[in-house]
């Protein structure tokens, strides 16, 4: 029963789980920061990283800028390029790992350096380990100009203790097929993790067609921490704005929050 995180089960049902998400809103956000942050040359190429099924990607690139989307998921991708076909969007993608872009066979067709680097929808806390985050931040960095923005939203720590876990479920009508999401939290608070397992049931009519179960570990962050890990990466964090509204600061009642960095070297 259990498959890869974001296996295939996962990436047809993903746009529907989360058709609520206002990616609009939140390229606008970007744009924001960008306009705000940015130093030197204007803000035209990106690598979107952790892109999922090319919901921000596509958009991005709707708006002008020259994007590379990467994840590791090979069913998300495939989401990905049929929605980017569909729209003719320009956006590019591109199977990789995170943890490869310190290396040399990650992002081939990133010739130059890009102007910015976003990772959405809490891609930061699958590094879950100091070793990971390093790793990860430095191959950022070594893709971006100096000066280049890395904007990650990610789940603010003192909201997350002060909710705690949660058990959620929910109903997905696609077709004639009903699919069924539950999800249970636990939460490991020496090692900062929050624990989601995630069961998929497809139903057709009462008749169980397919079931998968897969675990998320989503690290989850403290401001100063962020300052530490990414100043050893070779980046300077400038903002830790709430998420998405960034005029607020983050607050115990709200899980999202928003780490903007820039580039030193």
């Amino acid at each position: 029963m259990n498959e890869e995180t974001f296996g295939e089960l996962h990436a047809q049902v993903y746009d529907t789980l989360y058709a609520e998400k206002d990616y609009d809103a939140e390229c606008t956000v970007l744009e924001t920061l960008f306009a705000s942050y940015a130093t030197g040359a204007t803000t035209r190429s990106l690598l979107d990283l952790g892109c999922g099924t090319g919901n921000h990607a596509i958009r991005l690139a709707a708006r002008g800028y020259d994007v590379l989307g990467i994840d590791r998921s090979e069913p998300m991708l495939a989401v990905a390029r049929r929605k980017a076909d569909e729209l003719k969007a320009s956006a590019r993608f591109e199977l990789g790992d995170l943890r490869e872009l310190y290396g040399s066979r990650t992002l081939a067709q990133a010739a130059e350096p890009a102007d910015a680097a976003v990772m959405m929808f809490t891609v930061l806390g699958y590094l879950t380990t100091e070793t990971e985050l390093e790793q990860v931040l430095t191959g950022i960095r070594r893709r971006l100009r100096t000066g280049g923005l890395l904007i990650a939203d990610h789940w603010y720590g003192p909201a997350v203790l002060a909710g705690g876990p949660t058990t959620r479920v929910r109903f997905i009508e696609q077709d004639d097929m009903t699919v069924v999401r539950i999800a249970e939290g636990t939460i490991d608070l020496a090692r900062q993790i929050y624990t989601t397992t995630v069961r998929l049931l497809t139903l057709n009519g009462n008749l169980l067609v397919a079931d998968c179960e897969e675990t998320h570990n989503m690290r989850f962050f403290f401001p100063r921490e962020l300052h530490l890990i990414f100043s050893r990466s070779g980046f300077e964090v400038i903002a830790t704005p709430g998420f998405p509204d960034i005029s607020r600061e983050p607050s115990p009642s709200n899980w999202w929050a928003c780490v903007v960095a820039r580039s030193t070297s």
